[in-house]
This record gives structure tokens, sequence and C-alpha cells, in this order.
């Protein structure tokens, strides 16, 4: 928490724009995340390409699953539920992309309270969860919970964090790194 309130006093307040009719105070013209790089890792570094990397293989793996629905439902329509409509099986599909864009603002939210290490492994081992889950369900309710919500809500936390993270570590050609990170995504 002492981190976020760092934070948040580097954030200029009404009086100090105030102050500053004609001129730029020094507080204006200083990024608000600059005192936070870690003195460790120098800014652009290979280092900070791995981290832009692993954003990469996250969207692979995140955005692969879930994008790749259409496989899953052309299985449970032809061999688990060929009694089913089409329809009532495409909702594990858009439930799952629904939540995983919905949770991405809780998230963002955590994590400015918890570490991104830590978030993307809890939300790794929910995704390997909800598919081991998935596998025991023999109905499509119990697929829209499994494989929708808990697979579309855990995927959230590594594709949002490794979408935003590495642009804490890159400076100089941020949009390289973004276009990396998204080319996971196909």
């Amino acid at each position: 928490m002492a981190d976020v309130e760092k934070r948040l006093s580097y954030i200029p307040s009404a009086a100090t724009l105030g102050d500053a009719h004609d001129h730029e105070s020094d507080d204006l013209k200083k990024p608000l995340d600059s005192e936070f790089v870690d003195s460790k890792y120098e800014e652009d570094s290979w280092f900070a390409w791995l981290v832009v990397l692993a954003g990469c293989i996250q969207a692979m793996i995140t955005l692969g699953a879930s994008r790749s629905h259409g496989v899953y439902q052309e299985y449970y329509v032809i061999n688990e539920f060929s009694n089913s409509s089409t329809a009532s099986i495409s909702w594990i599909g858009s439930v799952q992309n629904t939540m995983l864009n919905l949770c991405g603002v809780f998230v963002g939210i955590l994590s400015q309270i918890y570490d991104a290490r830590i978030m993307c492994a809890i939300g790794s081992l929910c995704m390997g969860l909800s598919f081991i889950l998935a596998s025991f369900s023999t109905q499509i309710w119990q697929l829209v919970l499994t494989q929708g919500m808990l697979y579309g809500s855990a995927a959230s936390f590594p594709y949002i964090l490794g979408v935003t993270v590495p642009l804490q570590w890159i400076r100089k050609r941020r949009g390289l790194a973004l276009a990396v990170v998204y080319m996971g995504s196909g």
C-alpha cells in the first residue's frame, strides 16, 4: 500500500497546478513513474526485452485457448452434446471472452496492490484448474461455469499483466514492444 500512496503523492494537486500560471513547475515535468524504475535494471536492457517476450507468450497462451473455441465447439457438437443446439454450446466461448475482458478492470486494480508475478501464477493455476474441471463436465452449464467463467476470469490475469507490465520496462521503443506482445495474440 505504501507504494500506491507514494505514487499518488506525485500527482500534482490543484494548488500546484494553480501556482503554475505562466511557468511549468519542476514537478510537472517529471514523469509519474520516474522514481519507481528499479535501479538494478537498466531501461531497455536485454532483461526488459525478455519481459516483452514473456508478455508475448502470455498473450499466446491465454488468447490462443480463448480464440480457438471453435475447435472445442465442433468437438462438443459432434461428440459430446449432439442433441443440443449450436447456439447453446456457443455460450461457452461467449462467456469466456466476456469474462476475459470484463475481469481486466479488476486485474488492473489488483495490480496496484499485489505483485504481478504472484497474480500471473495464480491466474495460470486457475486456468489449468478450469480445464481439469471442464473435463469432468457432463452438461453444457457446467462447461459455461468451468471453461467459460473460470477460464475467462483466470486468463485475464496473465493477459492483462502481460500487456501492461512490459511497457513499464521499455522506454525508447514502446511501440515495438507492444507490437511484439500483441504478436502473440495471433
